[in-house]
This record gives C-alpha cells, structure tokens and sequence, in this order.
C-alpha cells in the first residue's frame, strides 16, 4: 500500500479547491442524518471526485476522511496522487486484504474512510460495479455504517458546470442474524441513488440541495 504524503496535503486542499471553483459554479450536496465516522462508498466516474471529497470536509458535509483508492485510478486521474491517498491493487486478493486491515485500524481509531471501490473511472451513465473484494470490509468492520456517495457532473447554458452530490443513508449491516450488504446489494442501492441524483440535476430539483460553492 502506498504512503500517505502528509506535507503535500494543504497544497492539495488550495490548489484543487482553486482548480474546482474555476471549473464549477454549484457544488449541490444532499446530505441525511452523518455519522461521525463511517465507511464512505464513493461511486468513482470523475477526475474531480476526491477535490469534491475535500470540499465537502471542508465544509463540514464529511468528517475528516482517508482515501482508499485502487491503483489503477491512480494511473487513470492522477489528481489522487498528491492527496492523502492509500493505494491498492483491491483486485489482488492478498493486497486487498492488507489495505482493507489498514481501513480497519483507522476505523478503529475514530477515523472515516473513503473507499473508491472500483479498477477504472467509469461513465457516469454506465452501471455501479464494485470490485468483489470490498465485502471483506464489510465483514471486518461490521460495527461501521456504509453511507453511499453518488456524484453526478453536468453542464446548462453557462460556461461552468454543475456537480450534484448525494450523501445517502447510512448502511447497517447486522451480522449476527446473518442481514449484512452483499455487493450485489450495494451496487443496487448505489445504482438507485445515482439514478435520484440524475434526476434531479437533470429537472433542477434542488429543494433538499444546499450549494456550497
């Protein structure tokens, strides 16, 4: 797993949140009851999600979280490169189960975690996939609530675009009585709440929206 590059994480926070406002004008966010830490199952589609990810903390929408992100993305959106980014091939069986103990132990200690849970950034349009792995998470952090984050980017008449943000309801698993998420059934309800987002960023319902840029 890759190290965490500390002394480059204010730059990162300035230089993208300068970078994001000169390519956005509304940064909606919906956002339901928040944990104060959580797995964070973001549905990775853009370059900018992990600047997003940092406006929201700074705005006080997420808690101070880690991102876990395959490595191929890496390769893919190299703005992930100079944040506070743990890397992984969460393909490879043994590498994934090391980055996902490394998760736990952040958990643990009262932090949050940003998983990208995908190998590629995929269209927006496409179907969620999720990389089978991630039920490994699941299963060692079964205490943790999952909060699905959907973001949808898009454009109207003005030269700026629009990036729509849905924080969903948190996700208990309970494992004693054998009702825990499947991936199957997070790709399912990350799919729903893509496709409510959508909606709503296509008819401009912004009624339960709060723009933060």
């Amino acid at each position: 797993m890759g190290e965490k590059n500390n002394h480059k994480w204010p730059v990162f926070r300035l230089k993208k949140r300068q970078a994001l406002t000169q390519q956005f004008e509304k940064l909606y966010v919906r956002s339901s009851y928040m944990p104060s830490e959580a797995i964070f199952l973001v549905h990775h589609t853009n370059y900018w999600d992990a600047a997003v990810l940092l406006m929201l903390q700074k705005q006080h929408c997420l808690p101070a979280l880690h991102l876990l992100v395959d490595e191929t993305c890496l390769h893919d959106a190299s703005i992930l490169t100079e944040s506070d980014v743990y890397r992984a091939n969460l393909t490879d069986v043994d590498e994934a189960l090391h980055a996902y103990q490394y998760a736990d132990l952040l958990l643990t200690e009262g932090h949050s975690v940003a998983l990208f849970p995908t190998t590629q950034l995929m269209h927006q349009e496409r179907p969620v996939q999720l990389v089978p792995s991630i039920e490994v998470l699941t299963r060692l952090c079964r205490d943790i609530p999952i909060v699905p984050v959907t973001l949808y980017y898009t454009q109207r008449d003005a030269k700026r675009g629009e990036i729509w943000v849905t924080l969903g309801e948190p996700l208990y698993s309970d494992w004693e009585s054998g009702n825990y998420y499947t991936v199957a059934t997070l790709e399912r309800i990350c799919q729903q709440q893509l496709q409510r987002t959508r909606r709503d960023a296509i008819y401009e319902h912004t009624a339960h929206y709060h723009n933060i840029l």
